[in-house]
């Protein structure tokens, strides 16, 4: 008896230590290495991941009573509903302020937010698998993959997307629902899709989508046309029809901010988000920051647009699971568990194939007509959901594979150990900006504002120094220290802008800011322009060659092409004095003439010297010639097109002229 009593008793501790050992493993491992010992830095770079620091502090002005609109914050001024240009946060702010409540400030905040959705999303994945599998190592594994799987390293940019941990619940509810027609799995589920919503419209799009497949495949296999004549009972379908008018009601004050700001931008294209739609190369393709799979970071970078989008590898585990599940559908299954495996693996594959460009052949064009979609440019984030079908994949076929097999427990109880090893990543090589330098770069723009500003104006216009590295970093500079200052401004950064708005998101001048004002309808009057360096004179012009060719950065390099809206880029240049000038390409570097053999013009210096100053020789027509440091003029290259400083005299290949 005492034995059988100490037996039950470490198997309940096995069952709390080996979900809570994964756990602690993944937090130390990914978030805890990348934050590093002393917590001072975070994923992802200066522009993207800071701008959703900005607003979850937003959210959390406003519930605090610091800022009076949600929906009108206090940036692109003087434009209303601002924060529906971008992910809102609302779902997953709550857990940031809660953090700022007991008095973390705002970068520490984000920092614990991050980590408890990483927190979150195991232990709602594992409670998921659990009920699924009824094996604790495998609810483990598969909680493991969904938190913190090597995928992520290409969503570090966007951590707006980690606020995903009620999909697997969601998924969970609609099975049983499926399965048994019980009316709180039904409810649970759409409230779980309505909070899906609130934490992240993208994700609430594809949540939607990979449960339509999964009621498609349970259909096929299970053929249970009951879920559907139940509805000739009155009383089962006002009950289903007045829970989903509950979730519109619900939804509602969400989508309206949304449906209002589509109005204000230029409707995205098929052809402009085709790069962005997972290719099958993509699904074995990852970041150099993986330490085990780093011989599959190279072979996408050449061969897929935008590759840097498509880091959609999850590891060697799951995709063994796909490779087995298969032979086990086909071998002597109980017939319910046949069903179960047949069912998952048709939805994972249906899902795949309709958001998969093959040789730029895809059924996604017909999913891209359908309502919320055609407003999603970075297709390959639906991994984010879709790893949920990889995971219930995983834990059914290993459920099974238990049941079959004597030796396969031996297999389970590697499986942590794989799983881990399986997704391992390089700190040093995953993208991340110093808290440290952020704030120092925040407190000079701070500083420069609070010394110049001037109450009676209603908002304030940053322009930047011609040295900033970055627009975006720049940008969000002045959103951070005016969230602090409590000063509306006009500088702002987000995931769509109006379009009298992108000149100057692109290329903050005073040009750029007339230009906003003019078609915002602000008056000139109500907006103080403060300068980052009140002694720079700059404007932003493309340069076009004597032939109407038009020049722009290419890997560092400056090249001359025929103009098309593509390699059209603005150049930012620099008045020195009345017959001097330094430009500044679109990678953020000046023009330099190199003194080697060569003499090519590349865009390499940060700071400005003898070699990035160039002399302006004034010639008929607005046109000129560009003097290098050499006293030779800058000429394109009749062959490679690329622009050189070689010419003793002025021919119509050292022609140029700027414009807008």
């Amino acid at each position: 008896m005492v034995n059988q009593m100490s037996i039950k008793s470490a198997s309940s501790l096995l069952k709390f230590l080996i979900p809570l050992v994964m756990l602690v493993t993944g937090l130390y491992l990914v978030p805890f290495s990348i934050f590093d010992d002393a917590w001072s830095k975070f994923p992802g770079d200066l522009g993207d991941a800071r701008f959703n620091n900005y607003v979850l502090e937003h959210g959390h002005q406003f519930v605090t009573g610091n800022v009076d609109s949600f929906w009108d914050a206090p940036v692109m001024y003087p434009q209303k509903n601002v924060i529906a240009f971008s992910d809102n946060l609302l779902g997953s702010m709550p857990f940031y302020s809660a953090f700022r409540v007991c008095g973390a400030n705002r970068e520490s905040s984000y920092q614990y937010w991050l980590l408890a959705m990483f927190v979150l999303n195991y232990c709602c994945c594992f409670w998921a698998a659990y009920k699924f599998s009824g094996n604790v190592i495998l609810a483990s594994v598969g909680a493991y993959v969904f938190a913190f799987s090597i995928f992520i390293l290409g969503n570090l940019n966007n951590v707006q997307v980690f606020p995903r941990f009620i999909v697997p619940l969601v998924v969970y509810w609609t099975w049983r629902y499926l399965m048994e027609k019980n009316f709180k799995h039904f409810l649970l589920s759409i409230l779980g899709i309505v909070y899906q919503f609130y934490c992240g419209m993208y994700l609430g799009v594809f949540l939607v989508y990979i449960l339509f497949f999964l009621i498609v495949a349970h259909f096929v296999f299970y053929r249970n046309w009951s879920l559907f004549t139940q509805f000739r009972s009155l009383k089962t379908l006002s009950k289903h029809f007045g829970l989903a008018a509950g979730a519109g009601l619900l939804l509602y004050p969400l989508f309206m901010p949304y449906i209002t700001a589509s109005a204000e931008f230029i409707p995205v294209q098929f052809y402009e988000i085709q790069n962005n739609i997972p290719q099958p190369r993509s699904y074995f393709f990852t970041s150099n920051a993986s330490l085990t799979w780093s011989t599959l970071s190279e072979h996408g970078i050449l061969t897929l647009k935008n590759w840097w989008m498509h880091f959609l590898w999850i590891g060697a585990v799951p995709w063994i699971a796909i490779l087995v599940s298969p032979i086990l559908f086909l071998s002597r299954l109980e017939s319910q568990n046949k069903k179960t495996i047949g069912a998952v693996l048709l939805a994972l594959f249906l899902s795949i194939i309709f958001c998969l460009s093959i040789n730029e052949s895809t059924f996604y064009g017909m999913i891209f007509r359908l309502p919320g979609f055609s407003s999603i440019r970075a297709v390959t984030r639906i991994l984010n959901v879709e790893i949920v079908l990889f995971v219930l994949l995983l834990i059914v076929v290993g459920a099974e594979f238990v049941k079959r097999f004597r030796f396969a427990k031996w297999v389970v109880l590697s499986l942590p150990v794989l799983v881990v090893a399986d997704n391992l990543i390089i700190p040093d090589n995953v993208t991340s900006y110093s808290t440290q330098e952020s704030r120092k770069e925040i407190d000079h723009v701070k500083t420069i504002i609070s010394q110049q500003y001037d109450s009676t104006y209603s908002a304030v216009a940053f322009i930047p120094s011609a040295h900033m590295s970055n627009i975006v970093a720049s940008h969000l500079n002045v959103m951070l220290a005016a969230q602090e200052l409590h000063i509306p401004c006009v500088n702002a950064y987000s995931g769509y802008l109006p379009h009298y708005f992108i000149e100057f998101e692109l290329y903050p001048s005073v040009e750029a800011l007339e230009y906003w004002f003019e078609n915002s309808g602000v008056d000139r009057n109500d907006v103080q322009i403060i300068y980052e360096n009140p002694d720079e004179h700059y404007f932003y012009r493309r340069l076009i060659t004597d032939s109407n060719s038009c020049a722009y950065v290419m890997d560092n390099k400056v090249i001359a092409i025929s103009p098309n809206n593509q390699n059209s880029q603005n150049f930012l240049v620099l008045t020195l004095d009345s017959t001097h000038c330094a430009i500044r390409g679109t990678n953020g570097f000046f023009l330099s003439v190199l003194l080697d053999q060569s003499k090519e013009i590349a865009a390499v210096q940060s700071e400005i010297h003898e070699q990035e100053t160039f002399e302006i020789v004034a010639l008929e027509n607005n046109k000129f010639a560009l003097k290098a440091a050499n006293e030779k003029f800058i000429s394109v290259d009749s062959t490679n097109h690329a622009l050189f400083a070689r010419a003793d005299s002025i021919g119509r290949n050292e022609i140029f002229s700027f414009t807008r």
